[in-house]
């Protein structure tokens, strides 16, 4: 098990270290704390990270399922 410091883990990333730290006290980032120093494992943190990925719609999927909405409302007004 590979285990990096948050500096290692923020040059990879492009999150500050900062940032990081403040993942891992408060909001569930998996990490290693030995003596002083935070260790993360980095598949650990990546499955970790994938939680918080978002399904993101195309704007024509977006369209249609507005269109159908709409027509859903106004047609149980007809």
């Amino acid at each position: 098990m590979e285990l990096i410091k948050l500096k290692e883990l923020a040059k990879r990333t492009s999150i500050e270290v900062r940032t990081l730290r403040y993942y891992a006290k408060r909001k569930g980032m998996p990490n290693y704390k030995i003596g002083r120093t935070i260790r993360v494992n980095p598949e650990e943190f990546e499955e970790w990270l994938s939680q918080f990925k978002h399904s993101v719609e195309t704007k024509k999927e977006a369209e249609r399922n507005l269109d159908s909405l709409v027509n859903d409302v106004c047609g149980s007004y007809r």
